[in-house]
């Protein structure tokens, strides 16, 4: 990327750094005029003048940068929607925005400024209430000049075609207009833009403006303006989910084993000194297994798919890989991007309260313990989550629980088989991804090997071309329950989308107890229990039909017992009672501590070599400090403190600090000291205290 001729060091900030560390520090944000005149750094790859941003993502199920395209954009507007597109993480006082939907915001700023651009508009301060009307319609009617080939640039038409500053195609629907996504995510950046405009007159000389809409809310604009209605994400109907789950686990059995067992060989001869192509072709007679109870391998050879080898073992890889992220999300209920976020790889293991290094069945960021009664073990899952969130949350989610150590959750297996597909590719990994669970090949390394995080777009691309391969639903009738299946028959499961994985645990869980429904939350991390209950429940009209298919047949269930004189369990304590009962002739009798003990020293130990972590001293183990490879790792500059007189005290020296830099001068010092004061004065405010004004 071009520098434009100012040398790095001209520039406030001194060497590029990531857009997440820049964009956050103390003092980055300053007036549009010292932005235009000093030329920072906004990534690593490019400066505030370029007309192309590469801007770097933090989040690893993202793509390693979004790109910004202002090239069709005037010149002093795209200063300004630029520095709208910083100021929206970087200013203490706004609600500093992720990197991922700062980058978007950019992008859709980018489409709107191509647009002004076209139509006259030099600056924000020429925009006028009801503007995002009259945007959305302007790209509606260049839609349809598209399609009817009467757009003429020449005439002064708008080609949105020209200014797409994000990645792919138009994001067009069938009906050859905007989705609905698009729509709402432009609504929104009018509506941020709008927001933050009065602010911005004080930063870049600009005047504000209001309502760019006759509503604030940018779901609300995109349902009145969307002929296709919003597409709801359905559960995996149950004679869809048996045969899902059947072939997932088949791949992660000898196939997974043979799919190791090739990598390493691979990597055996690339550490030889040949490119990864060369060493492909050394091993192109390697011998698959064959699965117990088949009679032949279950892949003929390495080239059987006409791939070159290369090709062959990375596809490979994709399909076990595929096949353990759909049970994980099965399992789990997480997000995909929550997923992608996990970290793998060896670490420092509390066995005992004595330090050990050894080989695991699972991944670092997975640790087991007694439940209370000391009966099973409970498996618990550590990571991060994005959504919604400036900065990765750690959050912890269930495995779930086992009664023996030879009775493991599928999910936990399926972690186990990622752990050791991509530990030996670790090694391959560039900065920042050494330590993440999942990776994926740069294809566009020919000499050496180098792996990537894996975002999510290519994750549910790759799942759905994998899932036809592995299973067959031909065998699906039309519909169960009233659901349709012919989508799920007619393309083997290529229909699937990542998410319905998500929304099937949810119901299934809710559909064994709806009084789960907080636990329920907890586990997928919403906001709160009405909402996963409107998002899960409330808004799904056929699994409210199946609830109450389900409650009238147990209601008759109970009418015939009554009938039949079997008076059920009157109370809880009733029922708990008659389990309790049974428990002797279940359970040996020992003490539940015994029992736990008899356990602990067993062999193999639950917490023996070879064995998994307990809970307790997870932090430094599971989540390493420091480290560049942890998405939760904060990079945020104000280190705050964690009551309200420890802040207070931050306050009020950064106030001092700010008074006496500018009375000597000291620009940047000024800067720094007064967005401390700033973000301090905010978490005040949090707190519930009054830090007053200055």
């Amino acid at each position: 990327m071009s520098d434009n001729g100012h040398s790095r060091d001209a520039t406030h900030g001194g060497e590029p750094q990531p857009s997440w560390l820049l964009w956050g520090g103390c003092g980055y944000l300053r007036h549009l005029d010292d932005f235009r005149a000093t030329n920072p750094w906004v990534s690593e790859a490019s400066r505030f003048a370029d007309c192309i941003w590469l801007v770097d993502m933090k989040q690893p199920s993202e793509w390693l940068y979004e790109r910004i395209d202002w090239s069709h954009v005037a010149e002093g507007l795209r200063d300004e929607l630029k520095f709208a597109t910083v100021m929206d993480v970087a200013h203490p006082r706004l609600r500093r925005s992720s990197m991922a939907t700062a980058a978007r915001f950019g992008q859709s700023l980018a489409t709107v400024g191509a647009w002004m651009t076209n139509f006259g508009l030099t600056s924000i301060s020429q925009l006028a209430p009801g503007c995002g009307d009259v945007f959305l319609d302007a790209f509606a009617q260049a839609l349809d000049q598209i399609k009817e080939g009467s757009l003429d640039a020449m005439l002064g038409d708008w080609d949105p075609r020209g200014s797409n500053a994000g990645r792919g195609k138009l994001p067009i629907g069938r009906d050859g207009q905007l989705t609905f996504g698009a729509v709402e995510r432009f609504a929104r950046a009018f509506i941020v833009l709008a927001s933050i405009s009065d602010r911005m007159a004080d930063l870049a000389n600009v005047s504000a403006f209001k309502a760019p809409f006759g509503n604030d809310v940018a779901r609300r604009i995109a349902k009145s303006r969307c002929k296709l209605p919003e597409q709801a994400v359905e559960r995996l109907p149950d004679a869809v989910l048996r045969p899902l789950v059947s072939s997932a686990r088949r791949m992660l059995g000898v196939p997974a084993d043979d799919v190791c067992r090739l990598v390493s060989a691979w990597l055996e001869e690339i550490g030889r000194g040949l490119a990864p192509g060369e060493a492909a072709k050394e091993i192109c007679g390697f011998q698959f297994s064959i699965i117990d109870g088949e009679d032949a391998p279950w892949r003929s050879d390495l080239l059987s798919r006409g791939l070159t080898a290369q090709s062959a073992i990375i596809h490979l890889v994709h399909t076990i890989r595929d096949a353990a992220a759909v049970l994980v999300l099965l399992g789990v209920g997480s997000r995909p991007s929550e997923l992608l976020g996990l970290l793998g790889g060896p670490g420092p293991v509390t066995v005992r309260g004595v330090a050990a290094v050894h080989n695991r069945p699972a991944p670092r960021c997975v640790t087991e313990g007694p439940v209370k009664s000391g009966f099973l073990t409970e498996y618990l899952l550590h990571g991060s989550v994005f959504k919604g969130r400036r900065e990765p949350q750690r959050v912890t989610w269930l495995l779930g629980l086992a009664p023996s150590d030879d009775a493991q959750p599928y999910a936990l297996h399926a972690l186990g088989v990622l752990e050791r597909l991509f530990a030996p590719l670790r090694e391959f990994a560039v900065q920042g991804a050494e330590g993440l669970l999942i990776l994926e090949f740069d294809t566009s390394s020919v000499d050496k090997l180098v792996t990537v995080p894996l975002p999510v777009g290519p994750l549910a691309h790759s799942v759905r071309g994998t899932l036809p391969r592995i299973t067959d639903l031909s065998d699906l009738s039309g519909e169960e329950a009233g659901r349709d299946l012919t989508r799920y028959r007619d393309s083997n499961g290529g229909c699937i989308a990542l998410y319905q994985l998500r929304k099937t645990w949810a119901q299934l869980v809710y559909r064994v107890d709806p009084t789960l429904m907080s636990p329920i939350n907890d586990q997928l991390q919403n906001g709160n229990p009405e909402m996963s209950e409107r998002s899960y429940v409330t808004k799904d009209p056929q699994f409210r039909r199946e609830l109450e298919t389900n409650t009238s047949r147990l209601t008759v269930m109970l009418a015939r017992q009554l009938m039949d004189g079997e008076h059920g369990m009157a109370t809880m304590a009733a029922s708990i009672d008659q389990v309790v009962s049974r428990l002797p002739a279940v359970v040996p009798s020992h003490t539940r501590e015994e029992l736990w003990e008899a356990r602990c020293s067993s062999k193999p130990s639950v917490f023996g070599t070879g064995r998994l972590r307990p809970v307790a001293g997870i932090e430094g183990i599971v989540f390493r400090t420091g480290d560049p490879s942890d998405p939760s790792a904060s990079h945020d500059r104000f280190e705050l403190g964690r009551d309200g007189p420890s802040v207070m005290r931050q306050l009020l020296s950064a106030r001092r600090d700010m008074r006496a830099a500018a009375s000597e001068g000291l620009q940047a010092r000024t800067s720094a000291s007064r967005d401390l004061a700033l973000a301090a004065s905010r978490r005040l405010r949090q707190m519930g205290f009054d830090p007053g004004s200055e």
